[in-house]
């Protein structure tokens, strides 16, 4: 199955859930969409929730930090738990 996106601004956060096969373009234009998303709402924090046929490699996970330093995005982490990540998000 492709990759599918819904983004929605929830409770002061840019809530992004995904499912499906990753791709370039889609994980491109999701990109995109979330930005959009944050200019429009005024809101730079960011939960993205994956439910992925395919699960993330090791490499790439381990990567993922690298990606958002050279993004600019430097307070970003990776959690196995959606709890974890909100009470993340909400400081605690």
């Amino acid at each position: 199955m492709a990759a599918k996106y819904s983004i929605e601004h929830v409770n002061s956060i840019i809530e992004v859930r995904a499912t499906g096969i990753p791709d370039r373009a889609s994980v491109t234009q999701m990109w995109k969409d979330i930005i959009a998303a944050c200019a429009e709402h005024h809101c730079f924090s960011i939960l993205g929730i994956a439910n992925m046929d395919q699960p993330l490699s090791l490499a790439d996970a381990i990567d993922h930090q690298t990606i958002l330093l050279n993004r600019g995005l430097l307070n970003g982490h990776l959690f196995a738990d959606e709890f974890e990540a909100r009470r993340w998000l909400d400081g605690g």
